[in-house]
């Protein structure tokens, strides 16, 4: 996934809401305990490590955006104010179950980036279909 300060002018979808699972936070990578009070205790570590961002998100013609909400920059230094992942780099892509919303998970040549949004099974269509369509 790049980083980026610019604004970029080309349309593919419209603008839409999502949480997006910050990368290096994910609690998957990380493998569980084998026992009992030692695998809750990892579990529930994990799961606070995980820090979802909000944002806008856009699928565009070569790449899927997401500008993060002022509130989250404020919150966490160092956080850009908008992040890309080129279609042409995505080699998969699922939904996951959610609670309220879905998970939208797009794997890629260097991880699996997650975001949550309403009616995911449409969204990962349409992301699918773009990452098609650049190849």
């Amino acid at each position: 996934m790049t980083r980026s300060a610019g604004t970029s002018s080309e349309r593919g979808s419209r603008r839409r809401l999502a949480n997006l699972l910050l990368p290096e936070t994910d609690r998957r990578d990380v493998a569980p305990a084998s026992s009992g009070l030692r695998r809750l205790r990892e579990t529930w570590g994990r799961r606070r490590a995980e820090i979802w961002l909000g944002t806008r998100f856009e699928v565009r013609s070569e790449h899927l955006w997401f500008g993060v909400s002022r509130a989250d920059r404020a919150l966490l230094r160092g956080v850009p104010g908008e992040m890309m992942l080129a279609l042409h780099d995505v080699t998969a892509v699922e939904t996951e179950p959610g609670v309220v919303t879905g998970i939208v998970a797009v794997h890629h040549e260097r991880g699996v980036l997650r975001f949550r949004c309403w009616r995911a099974d449409r969204v990962a269509a349409e992301v699918a279909a773009a990452a098609r369509a650049t190849r």
